[in-house]
């Protein structure tokens, strides 16, 4: 014998049931609807977090020194060789008298005492920066490898403590993710 489906008896028991059962049924929809919350809270606080992060770590860049014996025509050069290199994203050049300039302006309380620096003071560099933020170190031993590099300054310390604070980040999130979505379900099948 085959059954037709009554939606109209189901939504009437429905309705039944929660009034029959009132505060179970309350305590119930309750229990679900902050699970829910929660669990979204914290989905938002994740997504958040590594966008935040992630925007940090593309400010992170490197600094590549050129060699004080290249002319500038010399330094411009590297650029196709220095852009071969894994994980480097783009990169910058920047001229002797640039960089100086931009040291100046940073100092202006000491405009005085910066005026009479020769253009030849700060070396031309290329500001480098990276795909990935987890093989920075990698990356910056590459760049030194490369002839004309005289000096290649990164901060290995700071992209590596961006790594680990999105890591636990992430793995504290989606723990608690886990452990609401499991509450939710036990909740909802009980």
């Amino acid at each position: 014998m085959s059954r037709r489906f009554n939606a109209g008896y189901y939504v009437s028991e429905g309705f039944h049931s929660i009034f029959t059962h009132g505060f179970m049924s309350f305590a119930a929809v309750c229990m679900i609807v902050a699970c829910l919350l929660i669990m979204g809270s914290f989905s938002l606080l994740a997504v958040n977090l590594d966008s935040m992060l992630g925007d940090l770590e593309n400010e992170n860049e490197m600094v590549v020194y050129v060699d004080d014996s290249l002319t500038e025509e010399q330094a411009r050069n590297l650029q196709p060789v220095l852009a071969q290199v894994d994980n480097v994203s783009q990169m910058t050049f920047v001229t002797k008298e640039a960089a100086l300039e931009e040291f100046r302006a940073k100092r202006e309380s000491n405009a005085a005492v910066l005026a009479d620096l020769p253009d030849e003071t700060l070396r031309d560099r290329y500001y480098v920066h990276v795909a990935d933020i987890e093989l920075m170190a990698q990356t910056k031993a590459a760049l030194e490898q490369v002839e004309g590099v005289g000096l290649v300054r990164a901060a290995i310390e700071i992209a590596d403590g961006f790594v680990l604070v999105r890591n636990i980040a992430t793995g504290v999130a989606m723990a608690l993710i886990g452990i609401l979505l499991v509450v939710s379900l036990f909740i909802i099948a009980n």
